[in-house]
């Protein structure tokens, strides 16, 4: 048997590789210890999945005590443990947690599962040696940006998508928040962005141009990780111009998804969701847009991921607004049935299906 340490933190990694736990039950050669920590653990606990809970604070500075504490907690499971191999899940830039952390303490080879073109978090100097990716634009960009081999194995997170009906889905998300027959939903997904200041100029510019649309809500999902403070402050931009706003509802993120025409974020997974989403749907459900218009928010992308390229444009699975001072019409547009219809078609042939995508992960680390 082989022993393999899941590491998640970050919400989007927990969903991914909660999915990859769940299909390693009862492998023949795999036994898997998962080690959880912030938003990944209420992912696992509602999964009733096993794991070990890391009660520690996430560290945005390299030598202090959390950051130090952070390191024993990982080498202290590593003993313990004695994997043959790590997998962890993609954690927000700029700070570390048990993520990074194991793979700094590591004697073993490391995955590392991107939930992003490109991205990956060396925060304490390390990183995996493959990277487990969405598709080959993500292995070409990571090629590109680390000069590391990667290896397509897909997008487990949606193979739960699967298996839901989203028509049937969308119209049961929409009565809950109005009538479809009058009113189109504009949803925002945020993210905990808010200490960067081209976050909050996007959206003050997201806020002013949804006001000057009629007969529309906007729909606000925040960011588990948004601090109360931080949702008051998106509520009042969002609502600033007068603009009628409702709070999504602690739900799956795919309900919320089905009941907005549009889907909006600067820089959220969501986005991607949504995509899949129309990919598995015999009909158009949403359209996903990409609020990408503020040069602070682009050098993040080039930063973090090496290009503000995403492939969200050349697949063209979703919109891209680029320009705030046509931000009004193009969300306008994107509102219309033949943007919609292109989106979805564009899904349907761009994104790859789901469903296979977690024993993919399994297989990689069994054929070692």
């Amino acid at each position: 048997m082989k022993r393999v340490i899941i590491s998640a933190c970050d919400p989007a990694a927990a969903l991914h590789l909660s999915e990859v736990a769940i299909a390693a039950k009862g492998h023949e050669t795999i036994e898997l210890v998962n080690i959880v920590q912030g938003p990944a653990i209420e992912i696992f606990k509602q999964r009733s999945l096993s794991f070990i809970p890391v009660d520690l604070p996430r560290t945005c500075d390299q030598i202090s005590r959390d950051a130090h504490n952070l390191k024993k907690a990982a080498r202290t499971h590593l003993e313990a443990i004695e994997p043959d191999y790590l997998l962890t899940g993609l954690s927000s830039p700029k700070s570390g947690g048990i993520d990074e952390a194991l793979l700094f303490e590591r004697h073993c080879p490391a995955y590392l599962f991107q939930d992003f073109w490109g991205e990956q978090n060396r925060f304490f100097g390390r990183g995996a040696d493959k990277f487990l990716v969405l598709d080959d634009a993500a292995a070409n960009i990571s090629q590109n940006r680390h000069s590391i081999r990667s290896i397509v194995v897909g997008s487990p997170k949606h193979q739960r998508f699967v298996e839901i009906n989203f028509e049937i889905l969308r119209r049961n998300s929409g009565r809950e928040y109005k009538d479809r027959s009058t009113k189109k939903i504009i949803g925002f997904f945020g993210q905990s962005l808010h200490k960067v200041n081209g976050y909050n100029r996007t959206l003050e510019q997201f806020s002013k141009a949804i006001s000057a649309i009629p007969d529309i809500i906007c729909l606000y999902r925040p960011h588990p990780l948004e601090a109360s403070h931080e949702r008051d402050r998106t509520i009042s931009i969002l609502t600033k111009y007068n603009t009628d706003m409702v709070v999504a509802k602690n739900q799956p993120v795919e309900e919320t998804i089905a009941a907005c025409d549009l889907t909006c974020s600067a820089y959220s997974n969501c986005l991607y969701d949504a995509a899949f989403i129309n990919h598995l749907s015999p009909t158009p459900i949403t359209v996903p847009v990409m609020l990408l218009f503020d040069e602070e928010i682009i050098e993040q992308y080039r930063t973090y991921v090496g290009t503000e390229d995403l492939p969200y444009r050349s697949s063209a699975i979703a919109q891209i607004a680029s320009n705030p001072a046509t931000l009004r019409s193009d969300l306008q547009l994107a509102l219309t049935q033949s943007v919609k219809q292109k989106v979805w078609q564009s899904a349907k042939t761009a994104l790859e299906p789901p469903d296979k995508a977690a024993m993919r992960i399994l297989s990689c680390i069994a054929s070692r």
